[in-house]
Parts: C-alpha cells; structure tokens; sequence
C-alpha cells in the first residue's frame, strides 16, 4: 500500500508491505520499501 499526502513542506509518502503467506518474509518486504524509497530519492520525488 502506498499513499501520498501533500502537507505544509511539499508531500509525505507512507508504504506498507505485508506478506500473504506465512508469517514472515525474512525482511523482504521492507528491502522492497527501503529500495523503492532509494528510487524515488534519485529521481528527487
């Protein structure tokens, strides 16, 4: 889930990740965020 909110400095970006089978992904749900974060970094979003 990602939802981005405009506030007073410009936007704020919040992202959850949840795993659909079992009960723990090792951490690759938020390698996936901290990645997907990292990119929008670079491209200055």
């Amino acid at each position: 889930i990602i939802r981005v909110r405009t506030n007073a400095d410009g936007s704020l970006v919040d992202m959850r990740s949840v795993s659909r089978v079992g009960v723990s992904d090792m951490g690759a749900n938020a390698a996936r965020i901290r990645a997907f974060q990292q990119a929008l970094r670079e491209r200055g979003i």
